[in-house]
């Protein structure tokens, strides 16, 4: 019990120094503060939400705790470090004893992304999977074609083996092939599909939307990422995110969540490249 206490108090106090780290507001902790933290993906979404709720309750402030990530986010809310979480995972059965729960906040298409300068505009599967085979390694203008891969485990590998046997062989083979580029996270991986000539990588549609990154989605076998496409399946590829509390959330987190399901709320997350299942809301 002392030990657990301990790590509570040492959690706390990381996410003070983070919060100074990355200037949040004189005040910021006090009364009326909401800390929210979890999967880089959706951080951006969840500052523009604080955004708007702020318009109508100026007295909140919503505190973005960095560098997280959904397992980081789910250990702050057991130990009461922070009011909100973001996961890319849902709350699994080992997390209900903590308390936590779990509400679709949205899905969004899953992406291939390349810098917006890069010629290509789209891929079939096939081709995707000679690329990842290291049969193609040029795009058809003749520059060199960069893989920008995801760590082992990660769920961005688990979606792209899912959509073909033959996917899963070549993404397994990638992974082991020496000399490839990883990147560790979400923000990493956009921040070198931007950076590097000719690079090919998997990212999000509301990621590129929210933070306005200089990336475009591919068309993938003859279909738009879009949150239409989505809707209709045309579009088959996504992520979900997911609100989580600790028990049942009440007066400002409550507001707050309110909020984001409101027609104001959707219609920023439709805009922010979500749709959001009508059997998805709380």
């Amino acid at each position: 019990m002392r030990g657990t206490r301990c790590l509570t108090m040492l959690t706390i106090a990381l996410l003070v120094t983070l919060a100074c780290a990355a200037g949040w507001p004189a005040g910021a902790l006090a009364a009326e503060t909401l800390r929210v933290g979890g999967t880089g993906a959706a951080m951006r979404t969840v500052e523009l939400l604080g955004e708007a709720f702020r318009k109508e309750r100026p007295d909140v402030a919503i505190a973005v705790v960095p560098g997280l990530g959904s397992r980081g986010a789910k250990k702050a809310l057991a130990a009461g470090a922070l009011e909100l979480g973001v996961s890319a995972e849902p709350v699994l059965p080992a997390d209900q004893p903590l308390g936590l729960v779990g509400t679709e906040l949205g899905r969004t298409p899953f992406v291939l992304a390349v810098a917006s300068q890069t010629a290509a505009r789209s891929l079939s599967s096939r081709e995707l999977v000679d690329i990842l085979a290291g049969k193609v390694t040029q795009w058809p203008d003749g520059t060199r074609l960069r893989l920008v891969l995801r760590p082992r485990g990660d769920s961005d590998n688990t979606i792209l083996q899912g959509m073909s046997p033959q996917m899963r062989q070549a993404v397994e083979d990638v992974l082991a092939r020496p000399g490839m580029k990883f990147a560790s996270t979400d923000g990493e991986a956009a921040d070198t599909i931007e950076s590097t000539p000719g690079a090919l990588g998997t990212s999000t549609l509301a990621l590129v939307l929210s933070e306005k990154r200089s990336l475009r989605a591919l068309v993938l076998d003859g279909a738009t990422p879009s949150t239409r496409a989505l809707a209709d399946g045309t579009y088959p590829h996504f992520k979900s995110f997911s609100i989580v509390t600790r028990g049942r959330p009440s007066g400002t987190l409550q507001q707050f969540l309110a909020f984001v399901e409101s027609a104001r709320g959707q219609e920023l997350l439709g805009q922010l490249g979500y749709w959001v299942p009508s059997n998805g809301r709380r």
